[in-house]
């Protein structure tokens, strides 16, 4: 996108074709979060709690995540000198038992730490919001 900045996504999906002799272990696990503390990544979750979606049954999930690269924060003459980057970060999962689960998450970047606040939203109407802390190397 040039100057706004760069965006990067993922996109899975998976069906089990035959799933009457999966045990726990072999679900999909789905990369959750419920600490303050998150490794960064374009494929995982800000706010999912950590085994409770686990599926042996088909799942799409999709996450989006643009980094703006100070586009904004840099028309401000003091803040410009601090380099902070701003980030925009979109995740989604729908399986049988989790539908339509979305996460809207803001937050800035220095070099490789992040501050992002994210909020979860499901259609059944359950709404989290929290603030993470990311360390990426």
């Amino acid at each position: 996108m040039g100057i706004f900045g760069h965006t990067s996504f993922y996109i899975g999906a998976g069906k089990f074709l035959n799933n009457k002799s999966v045990f726990y272990p072999d679900d999909k696990q789905f990369a959750g979060n419920e600490v303050l503390f998150y490794k960064g990544g374009i494929n995982s979750f800000l706010l999912l709690n950590y085994y409770t979606f686990s599926t042996n049954t088909e799942y799409i999930e999709g996450h989006i995540e643009h980094n703006f690269s100070g586009f904004i924060l840099n028309k401000i003459p003091l803040i410009r000198k601090l380099k902070l980057q701003e980030i925009v970060d979109i995740n989604y999962l729908a399986t049988p038992s989790l539908n339509n689960y979305t996460e809207l998450g803001i937050g800035i970047q220095y070099l490789n730490f992040r501050l992002i606040y994210g909020r979860s939203y499901n259609s059944e109407s359950n709404i989290r919001s929290a603030l993470r802390i990311g360390l990426g190397f």
